[in-house]
């Protein structure tokens, strides 16, 4: 099987794209994966380090305001529809894929020119720019939660719900986490928090207070990673009040196996990205959520919105995680009935993640190929 692959902007778009290419490796040894990708993007460097080839177009995402620079990047992305029907016809994929951003846009638009089976993974509550105007372009549509489906009606693509597919690691954890487990009385509550691998101001802001509060404490252990921008100032705050010196508390810029530190957490303090939640959802763990007010479309709040319904998260705005973030702890931590409610967050998030997602995945691709050859369409043996 040949496949080629597109998205980027953010590690939202990539990492998806790339899981789906080991899905498919796994289920079909032999695959050959390529990727379309934007130039200077965060997609050639983690493509690369899966060794996988990469083509690059050079494009950005549209201004949020009018500006004449929309002009030149609309002109650029209809130039690369062209470049993308050639990077088509040299690779001859079975199939395309793409999980968002503006860099899928032109190689969508070139495969269904060309009569190529093509795909759409849409990570988030609702659907992004990218893939509502590809969205009768697309053969067929995978959504990771069901509400999303609500704002594709009408599409003339196939619509399916398969879920997030995340990294083995947290699959492990989850077969690990069992019911008799969580329900055992500990000693002590470890929460664990991040906002990302720069790190998030807000977050840094609201944990910083968190750790003065409970720095010392034998019964709470916080692990917090600050992101590379804000380690030493986060650092420096805590040193002015020895929290640096407590046993208890852990900060770091970065945290490289976060499976295994999901697995030991009770309490998990972090952003709402599309991934994060899959994450979370596959460990089943309480988690607080803090959704960033700088992400296009405002997606991570429609996605902690989706939890809070749910009762399967608590959301924090952001302008007011540095007051009402300790209040949220407590609850969880000391308040009557603490255990409990983790409990049922715990419980209600599980449900937001498929354990059987790579099975959907692959069964849909091999399902898009197949209904293509039988209408007939040009397809992939018409670039042969």
């Amino acid at each position: 099987m040949r496949i080629l692959i597109t998205g980027g902007g953010t590690a939202g778009h990539v990492n998806p794209a790339l899981a789906i290419a080991d899905i498919v490796k796994q289920k079909r040894p032999g695959t050959v994966v390529e990727y379309v990708g934007s130039k200077g993007g965060i997609e050639e460097e983690l493509a690369g380090r899966k060794g996988i080839n990469i083509h690059t177009l050079k494009l950005s995402g549209l201004s949020r305001s009018l500006s004449p620079s929309n002009i030149l990047t609309l002109y650029r992305a209809y130039r690369a529809i062209g470049k993308c029907k050639s990077i088509i016809r040299e690779f001859k994929p079975d199939i395309v894929i793409g999980t968002g951003g503006y860099v899928c846009w032109p190689c969508i638009r070139a495969a269904s020119a060309l009569g190529v089976p093509s795909m759409l993974h849409e990570s988030n509550a609702q659907p992004g720019f990218a893939v509502r105007t590809l969205m009768n372009k697309a053969d067929t549509i995978l959504v990771n939660f069901e509400g999303t489906k609500r704002y594709l009606e009408g599409c003339s693509a196939r619509v399916e719900r398969v879920g997030m597919p995340v990294s083995p690691a947290f699959l492990r954890t989850l077969s690990q986490t069992s019911q008799k487990f969580r329900r055992m009385p500990k000693d002590h509550i470890n929460i664990l928090s991040f906002g990302g691998s720069l790190g998030a101001h807000t977050v840094n802001e609201a944990m910083t207070e968190l750790i003065k509060k409970y720095a010392g404490d034998p019964a709470v252990n916080i692990e917090h990673s600050t992101g590379t921008r804000e380690y030493a100032e986060v650092m420096k705050k805590l040193s002015l009040c020895g929290c640096d010196r407590s046993l208890n508390i852990k900060v770091t810029e970065y945290i490289y196996d976060m499976a295994d530190k999901m697995k030991n957490a009770d309490i998990v303090i972090c952003r709402s990205g599309a991934s994060t939640i899959a994450e979370l959802a596959a460990c089943a763990k309480a988690a607080i959520l803090i959704p960033s007010p700088n992400v296009t479309a405002d997606q991570q709040r429609k996605n902690a919105a989706l939890l809070s319904e749910r009762k399967a998260a608590v959301v924090i705005e952001d302008c007011d995680a540095k007051v009402k973030l300790q209040d949220a702890v407590n609850e969880l931590v000391s308040a009557p009935g603490a255990a409990e409610k983790r409990l049922t967050l715990s419980d209600n998030i599980r449900e937001f993640y498929i354990r059987d997602c790579s099975d959907r995945i692959f069964s849909e691709i091999e399902k898009t190929i197949e209904r293509k050859e039988r209408k007939g369409k040009k397809g992939t043996a018409a670039l042969r």
